[in-house]
């Protein structure tokens, strides 16, 4: 099983999780996501698929897209607790 870690931009409440997993779920070949708003990242697997459908997938939901390349585990679990998460929905397109 093939499995790909994307960064993702534009993701500031619940809701938004939600649209992006449901445009990821859309790509042919994926079988799991999972979208975690704290680090801002995607984790899908699948037995194939192609990246470029995947970031056009978040795209089409409103959001930026990368592929996460050369983070560590450790860098970025510190780069995530130095974050400071704001609680609001002020300024999110998908609540307004």
């Amino acid at each position: 099983m093939k499995t790909i870690e994307l960064n993702i931009s534009g993701m500031t409440c619940d809701a938004c999780v939600g649209h992006v997993t449901k445009g990821l779920q859309s790509v042919s070949g994926v079988q799991n996501v999972s979208v975690d708003l704290a680090s801002k990242t995607a984790t899908v697997a699948g037995e194939s698929f192609d990246v470029s459908q995947l970031v056009k997938a978040i795209e089409e939901e409103g959001y930026g897209a990368s592929e996460d390349i050369g983070t560590s585990p450790s860098e970025k679990a510190a780069q995530t607790k130095a974050e400071n998460i704001p609680l609001s929905s002020e300024g999110c397109s998908c609540c307004e």
